[in-house]
């Protein structure tokens, strides 16, 4: 399957994401319950991570205990999507659109990161919230 086509044809509007959603997202949710039941059993692991950028838009986080929200200024945002190389400027826009706000999110967040600094401030920010929540 050729991802980057069904992207681009599925993230042209907002239905054709949620017609993309409704068919790929049960399936996701699947996969997590069941890797979550793996890791749960084995009783190793003080925490579960679900990395997802429409975890409030899928309604997902009802299923988490918290929710952590990264930030970052839209021209960092940029800059990075671009330098992966795998889409273009338009694309990540269209993207970004069709998700909600940050202002939306960091509002519902348990936690929010603010990433547009040094990779050890970034990783300071992210061990207070583990030592906070474990």
């Amino acid at each position: 399957m050729d991802l980057q086509k069904l992207g681009r044809i599925a993230l042209q509007d907002e239905d054709h994401q949620m017609r993309l959603n409704s068919v790929v997202h049960p399936y996701i949710y699947d996969l997590i319950d069941e890797e979550f039941e793996k890791i749960s059993i084995k009783n190793e692991h003080s925490m579960f991570v679900v990395d997802g950028a429409l975890i409030y838009e899928s309604g997902y986080d009802q299923h988490l205990d918290y929710v952590i929200v990264i930030t970052a200024l839209m021209k960092n945002r940029m800059e990075r999507a671009m330098y992966r190389g795998l889409l273009t400027r338009q694309e990540i826009l269209q993207r970004i659109k069709l998700q909600w706000s940050e202002e939306e999110k960091t509002g519902l967040a348990d936690f929010v990161v603010h990433n547009d600094s040094t990779e050890e401030n970034l990783q300071k920010e992210i061990t207070d919230i583990y030592k906070r929540i474990v």
